[in-house]
């Protein structure tokens, strides 16, 4: 019903179905974000995404320090 994956210690999970998520270790997890924000330095990368609903979604920022 979906996937997890492990991107350089970055965590996702990506559902294609809507399931009971208590137990499984997605519980605190946040449903649909905003965006990805990459911080490294002076440097900001940022991964819009789009969903049509209406709602408010916040954003996972991930920072780097050298």
């Amino acid at each position: 019903m979906g996937i997890t994956l492990d991107i350089q210690g970055l965590e996702f999970a990506l559902l294609a179905t809507d399931h009971d998520i208590n137990g499984t270790g997605l519980d605190k997890a946040l449903y649909r974000p905003g965006a990805f924000v990459f911080r490294m330095g002076a440097t900001t990368h940022r991964i819009q995404l789009s969903w049509e609903d209406g709602l408010s979604h916040e954003d996972v920022i991930i920072t780097w320090k050298r």
